[in-house]
């Protein structure tokens, strides 16, 4: 008796301690994955955040960001986070980390690659130090793409089967853009006030071989346009003078871009008169007088007095960088405008600039007298504000055949006076209104997550 009842007990104690072994196996194996699925958003996380323009280790549209659609050159980027001397390559097919879901986003024409050569950006990018926890997260790498009407979609062999965006197979290869809203399908660029869509894909591998994939769509935010009531606007309650100088090549029109031939006028002058020395001006429609320059009301946030002082301290707010020119030196990238977009805040009293290239809200300010003199070739896509808060505003402008693509703004909240002088000598060069660039500066927060998934590749 007292041997079979050991031996019952014996047979219970072993279920009970396989039992647990089960258990902690079992947690074990939970715990590997719930550690790889979070790994691979923080991965998400790290590149979210670098992709904000003032972010200290920044992943930008000037710093490696594809502009390309996916399998084109360049149309990939990976961001890299090896353990030890272990090799993350996601685009050889005998690496560990191979990226086996990329063909899933893009025609690799039945092979495991995009068939393009260079269809990765190169150098890569690493996984910053600056988000390193301890011990490292094993997210391997990142892969980030521009969405388009195509992407999120399927490859089996060389069979298609897209999910469209817009429906329309016909545009397959256009860009996805975010509205604020809703996303939708533009053929050349995300223009108008909408942003481009990023995919983001990590792969996270643990050291018990646990494999988690997480995918999510990230835009920036619209801004709210800039209203403004001219190509050039001159805003003060002191007596204020402009001078256009130049031939036919010199335009001044307040046609806008966008939406021809509906518009702005091409010159206003709150409180002033302005004189043409050769040069075409030029108003969109319900501006049609010539020269179309006029004494305008200003829109109530250029209203001199706390309307206009409360929107320069909302953009000097949210401005990318304040400074000086030695300080500053990003203004944001033209040809890629405006993916690429930026404030910046110049505080010189003084300036004098020898052709300036860039994308977004450019202020010149000072709180006494604002001097700004620029010499030769402008290549501008957006806002130029040249401020003071308490003294004179003097512009000096020579467009040197170059042009502004959006407005030129001049204003004075002392009542003191403003003087504006432009002139354009050389090929054909002027200030063109485009409302598609008078957007203020979102590049420098966090990018909206629009979808999330896990992906069952």
């Amino acid at each position: 008796m007292a041997l079979i009842a050991l031996l019952i007990v014996t047979s219970i104690g072993l279920s009970m301690m396989f039992m647990a072994d089960t258990e902690t196996i079992v947690n074990g194996n939970y715990r590997d994955e719930q550690t790889a699925y979070y790994a691979s958003k923080a991965g998400l996380e790290e590149v979210r955040d670098r992709m904000r323009s003032n972010a200290g280790s920044g992943i930008t549209i000037s710093a490696s960001l594809p502009t390309a659609r996916p399998g084109a050159v360049s149309g990939v980027l990976y961001i890299l986070n090896p353990t030890g001397s272990e090799t993350v390559a996601p685009w050889l097919t005998s690496n560990t980390y191979f990226d086996n879901e990329v063909c899933r986003e893009v025609n690799c024409s039945g092979g495991q690659v995009p068939p393009t050569a260079g269809w990765y950006v190169t150098p890569t990018i690493s996984a910053s130090t600056t988000y390193a926890a301890s011990p490292r997260m094993p997210y391997k790498w990142i892969r980030v793409t521009l969405k388009t009407n195509r992407s999120a979609s399927g490859w089996s062999g060389s069979t298609q089967n897209f999910m469209y965006v817009d429906g329309k197979s016909a545009n397959a290869n256009y860009y996805v853009c975010w509205n604020g809203t809703n996303e939708l399908t533009q053929a050349v660029n995300c223009s108008y006030n909408n942003q481009y869509v990023y995919m983001l894909t990590s792969l996270a591998v643990t050291l018990g071989g646990t494999r988690r994939m997480v995918q999510t769509e990230l835009a920036h935010d619209p801004g709210t346009p800039v209203n403004v009531p001219a190509a050039i606007s001159i805003d003060s309650t002191g007596q204020s003078q402009c001078q256009i100088q130049g031939d036919n090549n010199l335009m001044v029109s307040g046609v806008d871009e966008v939406s021809p031939p509906s518009g702005v006028a091409g010159i206003a002058i709150n409180n002033g008169s302005c004189q043409s020395q050769g040069g075409n001006i030029v108003g969109g429609t319900g501006w049609t007088q010539n020269p179309s320059v006029y004494n305008v009301a200003m829109p109530p946030a250029w209203t001199p007095g706390t309307g206009l002082s409360g929107t320069i301290t909302n953009l000097e707010n949210q401005a990318d960088c304040t400074g000086t020119f030695s300080t500053c030196t990003n203004y944001g990238t033209y040809s890629t405008c405006p993916a690429d977009y930026r404030t910046t805040v110049i505080k010189n009293a003084g300036s004098t600039v020898n052709g300036i290239t860039g994308c977004g809200i450019l202020v010149f300010e000072a709180g006494g007298q604002t001097q700004l003199e620029i010499n030769g070739n402008i290549q501008w896509k957006g806002l130029i504000i040249v401020y003071s808060a308490g003294g004179q505003v003097q512009v000096q402008m020579d467009s040197g055949g170059g042009k502004i693509e959006g407005a030129l703004m001049m204003a004075s909240n002392s009542g003191s006076q403003i003087q504006f002088q432009y002139q354009n000598n050389g090929p054909a060069g002027g200030m063109l209104y485009d409302s598609a660039y008078l957007n203020p500066s979102v590049s420098s927060k966090p990018l909206r997550i629009i979808a999330s998934r896990e992906m069952m590749y």
